[in-house]
């Protein structure tokens, strides 16, 4: 039997698209789990009912809503985030909500996405994006020139980030892990392009980053190289010489002594497993003292990609004495 409660939207009974107040948008409810009249089931469909500067709401389900293609409106997409049965507190439904890619083009200017997950690799290729705490499983890829002002903040990132021979500027990685198998190779290390890693960690699988004229500091890596194309390394900590030991950079650290959960532990989440144990040589050895890694600097991390909107943790309902009884937690993730 399917359960009978699915994330926030349920508790105020909306149905397909609601107004919200004072900016008249709408939010557009998708579930294709839980199926209720005027909720759509598929992302497609939700996005062609709704104007620019509406919000698509993807909710909690073990089945996917299938690829959003050739977005070219202004949308807000909110999903209810990803490794929701490996950390605490994080929604009473453990699904995440599952597209099979994004693909960002022209038109699409200003777009978010969070608490989403993209299975297959995704496209961006239009300028003012902001894309964050979300699950890219199957990496990203620009295939447009001249874009600038996208950012990548708290998200889960495996697979490849690529642009090969495209000129891309302002480009900002924030706070992301950089998981299994990946690769950031924007134009093959072009004098045009220009980009910001701060406070990323990458992987034990991560092979190599090869970007010009771009600045990296409090970030960490655990494997892998970075290319030496004019880019300025600062308060970065790597396992081998990828940054070299000048400019507060730290070379040849062991990322056991580092991370709480590197290698051959237990009792942590796929994400959890970055926070810095106690002494670790990242803690307060960033620019002006924060922490390197994920959950130092100005954003960061959130566990489990949890959108910063409130969420229903806990829920049971109950029938007694023919009086409805719905006991909830609601925990903020700002």
């Amino acid at each position: 039997m399917k359960p009978i409660y699915t994330n926030i939207a349920i508790i105020l009974v909306f149905a397909g698209c609601m107004t919200t107040w004072p900016a008249m948008a709408t939010i557009c409810r998708v579930n294709n789990y839980i199926i209720n009249p005027g909720v759509y089931t598929t992302s497609m469909a939700a996005y062609t009912a709704a104007l620019p500067g509406d919000t698509l709401s993807f909710e909690s389900s073990p089945i996917a809503y299938g690829a959003l293609s050739n977005i070219n409106k202004k949308l807000v997409l909110i999903g209810p985030g990803y490794f929701l049965n490996d950390n605490p507190e994080t929604q009473a439904l453990k699904y995440p909500a599952t597209i099979g890619y994004i693909s960002f083009q022209q038109g699409s200017e200003g777009s978010q996405i969070v608490g989403m997950v993209m299975s297959a690799t995704s496209y961006v290729n239009t300028s003012n994006l902001t894309l964050r705490r979300n699950f890219f499983q199957g990496g990203v890829q620009f295939d447009n020139d001249g874009l600038y002002a996208i950012v990548f903040q708290g998200n889960a990132i495996e697979g490849n980030v690529v642009g090969t021979n495209n000129i891309v500027s302002g480009i900002i990685f924030q706070n992301n892990i950089f998981g299994a198998q990946s690769n950031v190779r924007i134009a093959d290390g072009l004098a045009s392009c220009t980009f910001n890693f701060e406070n990323n960690v990458f992987g034990p699988f991560f092979q190599t980053v090869n970007v010009s004229n771009s600045q990296f500091f409090n970030n960490i890596m655990t494997n892998g190289s970075f290319g030496q194309n004019n880019n300025v390394f600062t308060n970065n900590i790597g396992n081998g010489t990828q940054f070299g030991n000048q400019a507060a950079n730290q070379q040849n650290v062991n990322p056991e002594s580092v991370f709480a959960c590197y290698a051959s532990c237990s009792g942590f989440s796929p994400d959890g497993r970055w926070a810095l144990k106690p002494g670790s040589p990242a803690s307060c050895a960033g620019v002006s003292g924060t922490d390197c890694g994920i959950f130092g600097g100005t954003y960061p991390y959130v566990l489990s990609g949890l959108p910063d909107i409130p969420a229903i943790y806990y829920f049971t309902l109950f029938n007694n004495s023919n009086t409805l009884n719905v006991s909830l937690k609601v925990k903020s993730h700002n």
